[in-house]
């Protein structure tokens, strides 16, 4: 399954709800300095200056204030940015940079780069003087060119860091399975992304206690799954059952929990013999009219004429569908997706 659309998916469900905390007014919306700590809570660190930018794109009325829809489309924009810095495998610094000395030089950075979260080349300069660093200016040069990735001139507090890592010439700290605990990690600071690049898998956030609902942000539902975690357990944390088939969950899973025939075939159960499981299973007809299927799926699938008329469908429609599934040399067959190899136009205009 794909990790970036099972993540997005969970993170989500998570903004929303701390939406909903952070509302409490109960007004409808959030200000800007909420919506940062939102962020924060929700594993996202932005640099004032893309905070800003990112804050313009969807305050349309320039009010300050972040209503309900506003929010959800900020989400959505942090979210794909941040999968996309994440894919680039750039270098972790607290892998790199103890505690302490991250905590030190995290605040003298904030403290020089200003309100614009921020330093250009020449503050960069005075910074290591500060710091009593010696680095050449033109190693600085070097360095600044190759950590600044959008090629602005500027470095945030993270590209930052990866630069005093290269200046310093710091080696990797020893920390991962067998080092050290993964809650000595989450108490340093780390993301549960970052944790998880250190070498720590699926069953060391569980053994160390962490909700399931954020693990949704870094793992896959069959990477959860094969670590024990139950489907019970992701439905109750928000999951929307986004490609549960290729987890390797089955569809008897999601019947019994009550989720929507749409839901059953968003989550990838979606051809011939899943319609035709499903009847099995006690689905009526009518609850996969409603679902989507169309008439053709359902006769194939095993439906009787009765079945199909008690669900709605018309008279001529299914004397049509009829016709056409008794033709010998008719193909059966349905891709998944949901795509018909076979799909009469009678069966489009009459069924309903």
């Amino acid at each position: 399954m794909s990790t970036i659309a099972q993540s997005n998916s969970a993170q989500m469900i998570k903004y929303v709800k701390i939406f909903r905390e952070l509302d409490t007014s109960g007004d409808g919306s959030i200000s800007a300095a909420e919506l940062q700590e939102a962020l924060g809570k929700s594993g996202i660190r932005l640099s004032v200056r893309d905070f800003n930018k990112f804050l313009s794109a969807v305050d349309v009325d320039g009010s300050g204030e972040i209503n309900f829809t506003e929010f959800l489309e900020l989400s959505k924009l942090l979210f794909m940015s941040n999968t996309k810095s994440k894919m680039k495998g750039n270098r972790i610094p607290r892998m790199y940079i103890t505690p302490d000395m991250y905590d030190k030089y995290s605040t003298i950075f904030r403290h020089r780069a200003g309100s614009d979260g921020q330093l250009d080349q020449n503050e960069l300069q005075d910074f290591f003087a500060f710091c009593k660093i010696q680095v050449s200016a033109e190693r600085l040069i070097s360095i600044m060119t190759d950590v600044d990735q959008d090629q602005s001139g500027y470095l945030d507090e993270s590209e930052f860091m990866i630069l005093l890592i290269k200046a310093l010439g710091l080696s990797k700290r020893k920390v991962g399975p067998g080092m050290c605990s993964l809650n000595q990690l989450v108490e340093e600071g780390w993301s549960h992304w970052e944790i998880r690049k250190a070498g720590f898998e699926c069953h060391h956030f569980l053994e160390a206690g962490c909700p399931v609902g954020d693990l949704m942000e870094v793992f896959t539902a069959g990477e959860m799954k094969r670590a024990g975690v139950s489907f019970m357990d992701l439905m109750n944390d928000g999951w929307d059952c986004l490609q549960a088939r290729e987890a390797g969950f089955e569809l008897s899973e999601l019947v019994n929990a009550g989720c929507s025939i749409r839901k059953m075939r968003y989550a990838g159960w979606d051809d011939l013999a899943s319609a035709a499981q499903l009847r099995k299973l006690g689905i009526s007809a009518a609850k996969m009219k409603l679902g989507g299927w169309t008439m053709s799926i359902l006769k194939r699938a095993g439906y009787s004429t009765a079945d199909l008329r008690l669900a709605g469908f018309s008279s001529a429609g299914l004397a049509a569908v009829q016709s056409i599934v008794g033709r010998p040399n008719v193909p059966h067959s349905i891709g998944r997706q949901g795509t018909m190899l076979f799909r009469e136009e009678a069966d489009l205009r009459l069924e309903h």
